[in-house]
């Protein structure tokens, strides 16, 4: 398998330094446009775990979100933004609560994208996944790197998880308890 990887340094979260960070890393891997369609429909699905403010890096940072969406409104995409955050407690029934805690509902709000809530599932094989799916031509997926006691690390894989809608999560726990 022929696999690239691009890492570059950011000293902060700061708006300006995120964005050029990024935009470093995607120019080493050939630029934006190597991967995205200028024009397309992209989904942008951070990692949303739960209501914790970005002090506590437990969710995707809002500012790696607006640069993402900055750079795709460069190249003319149509934005939307969401997530189907933990199962957990009460954030299933509060979703805009996460949204607003996060930083992302600002963000949306800021650059004028849509954020949306995945509560409409359609069925892909076994695993009902957002209908969110069928409306985008690309899915940018932005994971938290953090430690997780099933997983041992979260991370890419681990964050598309969010894309199964509701409480199905549950029983996909149960179901498939295995690393």
């Amino acid at each position: 398998m022929n696999v690239q990887v691009s890492v570059v340094k950011c000293d902060s979260y700061e708006q300006i330094l995120v964005k050029q960070a990024l935009r470093d890393t995607l120019n080493l891997l050939g630029g934006l446009t190597c991967f995205i369609k200028p024009g397309s429909r992209v989904l942008v699905k951070p990692n949303l775990l739960m209501s914790k403010d970005p002090v506590y890096a437990i969710t995707t940072h809002p500012e790696v979100v607006r640069a993402v969406i900055q750079l795709l409104k460069e190249i003319n995409c149509k934005i939307t933004v969401g997530d189907g955050p933990s199962v957990w407690g009460k954030y299933i029934e509060n979703v805009d609560e996460v949204y607003n805690i996060t930083g992302i509902k600002k963000v949306c709000q800021d650059e004028a994208v849509e954020l949306i809530n995945f509560d409409k599932r359609r069925m892909r094989d076994k695993f009902p996944l957002t209908v969110a799916l069928d409306e985008c031509d690309y899915l940018i997926n932005l994971p938290k790197f953090k430690t997780h006691g099933f997983t041992l690390i979260t991370g890419a894989i681990k964050n598309l998880f969010g894309l199964v809608s509701g409480t199905y999560k549950t029983e996909l726990h149960k179901n498939y308890f295995e690393p």
